[in-house]
């Protein structure tokens, strides 16, 4: 990808950015007006934006994701740090949930009107595959060159900040991290997108499955050790092959800081939102 594809791409970010605030403003408009809303349309349209800049960068031949075959040890391993970045999400959650409020009770009603089918492989499976393709593979790839590190850091805040929430950029922010190392160790985007659907299904299990949660410590306690073990057979190492910037691309872009003012000033709005209602 040569300077002036990249510079495309990173204009479709400020693209996902738009389609996205422009939905929350139509089905916000939709709920003032007392309209009923579908909630599997609103999920399949709101993930659909990711998918936008994705089809026309693949068409265009500007964007291929790193997706291919990976070891089943790989796999697991991946499934595995998924599983293990729950309690951490939640331990986040819960320290910024006095002054955000908590982001994903207020959607529980139309969570638990909605099929498990449909919350499984909308949330679980189409939903991760959509962003981690977005946000691990065309950010990720966009803001490589500039440095890895950076890369990996830009990415996860946006990720974080799609979420336009401050309660939920608390731990997405973690786990963009998180999925971000696993694409760029594996130069892969597929273990992200496994320990991604991995975290998302077993959320969705235990909202749909309360009676599933009395066992999630045990999962939990059951996947560290395990992991621990991976780890330690496999000797793998946690270190990053750092790039340096090659090129003249730098991070802090046009469309980069509009989406990042834009995304966060709608968190601002929604924590002014908490405090004033």
């Amino acid at each position: 990808m040569n300077y002036e594809e990249k510079t495309v791409s990173s204009w479709f970010v400020l693209v996902a950015v738009v389609l996205e605030i422009g939905l929350i403003i139509i089905l916000a408009s939709l709920s003032i007006s007392g309209k009923e809303i579908n909630s599997v349309w609103t999920c399949i349209i709101s993930e659909s934006v990711f998918l936008v800049p994705i089809l026309i960068t693949f068409a265009r031949g500007t964007y291929r994701p790193h997706m291919q075959k990976i070891r089943v040890r790989d796999g697991i391993l991946s499934a595995l740090i998924g599983i293990c970045l729950i309690p951490i999400a939640s331990i986040l959650s819960i320290m910024t949930q006095p002054w955000s409020g908590d982001a994903v009770s207020t959607s529980l009603d139309a969570f638990y009107e909605t099929p498990a089918a449909c919350i499984l492989f909308l949330f679980g499976i189409f939903g991760p595959a959509t962003e981690e393709l977005f946000f691990r593979g065309l950010v990720l790839s966009r803001y490589e060159e500039s440095g890895t590190a950076k890369a990996i850091f830009a990415s996860s805040a946006l990720f974080g900040m799609f979420h336009m929430s401050l309660n939920q950029f608390s731990y997405t922010f973690v786990m963009g991290l998180c999925f971000a190392w696993l694409a760029v160790k594996f130069q892969n985007v597929l273990p992200a997108v496994i320990a991604h659907m991995a975290f998302n299904l077993t959320e969705a299990t235990v909202l749909l499955y309360p009676g599933v949660s009395d066992q999630i410590p045990y999962l939990f306690i059951g996947a560290s050790a395990v992991l621990f073990i991976f780890v330690m057979r496999s000797r793998m190492s946690f270190d990053l092959a750092l790039k340096e910037s090659k090129e003249p691309i730098t991070l802090i872009s046009v469309p980069f800081v509009v989406s990042c003012v834009l995304l966060s000033m709608i968190m601002v709005l929604q924590l002014l939102a908490q405090f004033l209602i």
